[in-house]
């Protein structure tokens, strides 16, 4: 008898799941919220079309359906045209009040992601600053100015816009200018 009540009081002391749960992949993103990007400006190779560039804040807002944003324990996707860069789950740091995280890629780093930095804000929206090295944006030899599509993804959680990008003349200035409409071009919004 003393047996089987340690048994039901072990069941009912185990921790209750929450709904908030974490997602060991960023590939396939399910709650779509918004994306808000300011302009930014960096520079360009007018060669080869390689751009490095420095941005935010940028807010990315969750749905109400979300099962929450980890950025220390999820992968995070920063998506620029054709280009993914992929930081990995446990690559960014929380700090001690776990709402702010930062990442800063090893010296010696020619392409990707250099810096990453994340504030969670009080609506419970998270602003994103972030430093992109030799991004391939070869299309802007051809056309310029041009409307790539730009995602932030955090494991299964993602906000997505068109950016409008454009250099000036034959400087090597980038300038991102502002949002555009890229219509059903993210494989995941269909």
């Amino acid at each position: 008898m003393w047996a089987r009540l340690a048994g039901i009081v072990t069941v009912l002391a185990l921790p209750v799941v929450a709904a908030a749960q974490v997602s060991t992949g960023a590939a396939n993103p399910v709650y779509h919220g918004g994306l808000e990007i300011r302009p930014a400006h960096g520079i360009i190779n007018q060669t080869t079309g390689a751009a490095s560039f420095a941005a935010g804040p940028w807010t990315l807002s969750p749905v109400n359906e979300s099962n929450g944003v980890f950025p220390a324990q999820e992968a995070i996707v920063i998506a620029l045209g054709e280009e993914n860069f992929r930081l990995e789950p446990g690559m960014v740091k929380a700090s001690r009040n776990g709402r702010r995280f930062s990442y800063r890629a090893p010296k010696g780093l020619t392409r990707g992601v250099r810096w990453l930095r994340i504030r969670l804000q009080r609506d419970g929206s998270y602003a994103f600053r972030f430093a992109l090295r030799n991004v391939d944006l070869s299309r802007m030899r051809i056309s310029d100015p041009v409307c790539v599509p730009m995602a932030l993804i955090v494991g299964d959680d993602d906000g997505f816009t068109g950016v409008d990008l454009t250099s000036s003349g034959f400087t090597r200035r980038l300038t991102v200018r502002g949002a555009c409409d890229i219509g059903d071009q993210w494989p995941w919004i269909r």
